[in-house]
């Protein structure tokens, strides 16, 4: 088996396949000496099961795989997809994935997916995202990329977050952005024996559809977030006094918003805030 075995030999859900990707994943790190940068936060997705879940939501289209590693999940990714555009930070993984894997529908980028510019149109985002650019990574998507549909998977705690309601302890600034920007569905919790190295905590699978949303509008929020959830326990007069010098004489036009604790506001609620915020000129 080795490095030069392909997806095209696997059987789907069995356990022979499962064994397969862990052997490839160790085979293919082994074999060309790439030591793992847990700086990176590098973990590879080892478990058939999973990959063929992922993948089973893609129905042709482009595909953007943000992270592709040595492309473990890219193999089951490019049986559904019409193309797969793979974007991959450490040089060493997307030189030997492009030298020794050779997939006709499938392309890789040695890129920062954070600062690169090229941006779609793509039908589906998939990505096993590092638990340090998790924020960032919703931000980009927000705003920068076009797409339909993401398969994410995060850790189970940050993912958790983009789904939570107001009022709750994981409710914040990241839950704000992601319900204006998306419609958000929990798929299926993952444990950490599905990856190599094993993470000490598990992973969770979301289901995102983007929503059309202006960029500037988006852009406008993140920053007011950035201004009052530093206070999420403090009324809605307190933050704005605080975070953009605004008196509560100056602010009554938000009427009993204003009276608020942060972390209790919707979504939709801080959207309305900004808006006003801005009309009046005061943001």
């Amino acid at each position: 088996m080795g490095v030069h075995l392909t997806m095209y030999n696997l059987v789907g859900w069995s356990a022979i396949s499962r064994c397969w990707l862990k052997k490839y994943v160790k085979d293919f790190l082994r074999e060309n000496r790439v030591v793992i940068r847990k700086k990176l936060g590098q973990s590879f997705l080892v478990d058939c099961r999973v990959a063929r879940y992922v993948a089973d939501f893609i129905e042709g289209g482009v595909v953007y795989e943000i992270g592709c590693g040595i492309g473990n999940l890219t193999f089951f990714l490019a049986e559904k997809a019409e193309y797969v555009l793979g974007v991959e930070l450490d040089y060493r993984l997307a030189h030997y994935f492009r030298k020794k894997v050779g997939l006709e529908n499938v392309d890789v980028i040695n890129s920062d997916a954070i600062l690169l510019r090229f941006n779609g149109p793509f039908d589906y985002v998939v990505s096993n995202v590092p638990y340090y650019i998790s924020s960032d990574i919703i931000v980009k998507l927000c705003k920068d990329i076009d797409f339909k549909i993401g398969i994410l998977t995060f850790q189970k705690e940050f993912a958790e977050r983009l789904y939570a309601i107001p009022g709750t302890s994981s409710y914040g600034r990241i839950s704000v952005i992601a319900s204006l920007c998306f419609t958000v569905k929990p798929l299926m919790t993952i444990g950490s024996s599905a990856f190599f190295p094993r993470p000490k905590v598990n992973s969770k699978i979301l289901f995102i559809e983007k929503k059309n949303i202006e960029k500037e509008i988006i852009e406008g929020v993140e920053k007011l977030t950035q201004k009052i959830f530093s206070y999420r326990k403090r009324k809605l007069s307190f933050a704005l006094e605080k975070g953009l010098g605004l008196k509560k004489e100056e602010i009554c036009f938000l009427g009993d918003l204003i009276n608020r604790r942060i972390f209790t506001l919707s979504p939709e609620e801080i959207l309305y805030i900004y808006k006003r915020l801005r009309e009046k000129g005061l943001f």
